[in-house]
C-alpha cells in the first residue's frame, strides 16, 4: 500500500507486462525525468505518418512491428527508455516484447501522446 500511495505522489506507478513489472510513468513524470540529467530515450512505436504528425520532442520512431528486431539497438544505448505511442495499447505490447528481450530499465507512458498533448506538453512535427 505504501509503495502505491509513493508511486500516485511521484507521478509513476508500476503496471503488469507479461510476468515482469514496467514502470509506467504520468506525463508530469516523463516531463520532469525529460528535464533532468540522463534523461529516458523516449521510443515512439506509432507508424512513421503517425510520429510525423506529433510526437514528444527527442523521441526516436521504431514503429511496434520494429521493436522486437531492434531491441539490441536500445540497449545499446544504455540508459532508460520509456515506450509511448498514442493512448498506451501498443506502447504496452511494446514493452513486453522489450522486457522479453531483457531490457532492464523500462517504461511505458500512460496515456501515451494523446495524454501528454491534454497536459499541453509541447509535441515536435515533421514537415
Amino acid at each position: 500500500m505504501l509503495a502505491r500511495l509513493r508511486a500516485l505522489f511521484s507521478g509513476t506507478r508500476r503496471t503488469a507486462a507479461t510476468h515482469k513489472l514496467a514502470a509506467t510513468h504520468r506525463p508530469a513524470g516523463l516531463r520532469a525525468l525529460l528535464a533532468a540529467d540522463g534523461p529516458p530515450l523516449v521510443v515512439d512505436v506509432r507508424e512513421r505518418s503517425e510520429f510525423g504528425g506529433g510526437h514528444i520532442p527527442g523521441a526516436v520512431n521504431i514503429p511496434l512491428g520494429q521493436v522486437a528486431a531492434r531491441a539490441a539497438e536500445l540497449a545499446a544505448h544504455n540508459r532508460p527508455v520509456v515506450v509511448v505511442c498514442l493512448s498506451d495499447m501498443r506502447s504496452r505490447r511494446a514493452a513486453a516484447q522489450l522486457l522479453q528481450a531483457g531490457l532492464p530499465d523500462l517504461a511505458i507512458l500512460h496515456g501515451g501522446t494523446a495524454a501528454w498533448v491534454r497536459e499541453g506538453y509541447p509535441v515536435a512535427a515533421e514537415s
